[in-house]
């Protein structure tokens, strides 16, 4: 299948999964990446919003939890990824859902990352060659990572069958 069929099949995935998904939904940072918080003592506080916006409850859970249970070589420490998701039912309590959506929706910003680049790639919304240059880097790292999650959602989803 040729990489056009497969992000056109990620898009119909994310768009069908954030459909059913558009309920119980939380306002979030939604990108809490290290550089992004400032500590002022033990006091943690969160900068740069633009990423901020309404999200499923279960969505904004899994985009943390796989972002906060990488390794050093990016790959997903299933042991750091449920001591994570305990941690959070700890809190909230015990929660049933279907998962395969809920993973496919995380297409969504990755999809919208990459027509972001191709922009800038394409010379549509760009304003200078090292921009230019700057949005096909990203076109091409953004493939492979969508590629990666691809690969991984079955895996996750998997975990969680068994772990359930």
């Amino acid at each position: 299948m040729s990489c056009y069929d497969k992000l056109y099949e990620w898009t119909s995935l994310a768009n069908k999964a954030n459909r059913m998904l558009s309920t119980h939904l939380v306002i979030s940072h939604k990108n809490l990446d290290p550089k992004n918080v400032i500590c002022n003592l033990d006091d943690p506080m969160l900068i740069v919003w633009e990423s901020a916006g309404y999200i499923n409850t279960m969505h904004d859970l899994i985009e943390i939890a796989l972002y906060c249970s990488k390794d050093e070589t990016g790959n997903i420490d299933k042991e750091r990824f449920f001591s994570f998701i305990a941690g959070y039912k700890k809190r909230t309590g015990e929660f049933q859902t279907d998962w395969a959506p809920v993973f496919e929706n995380g297409f969504l910003g990755k999809l919208d990352w990459l027509e972001y680049n191709l922009k800038l790639s394409l010379w549509i919304e760009c304003s200078d060659e090292e921009e230019q240059k700057m949005g096909t880097y990203h076109v091409i790292e953004t493939i492979k990572e969508i590629r990666s999650y691809a690969k991984t959602i079955p895996l996750i989803v998997n975990w969680f069958d068994t772990e359930e």
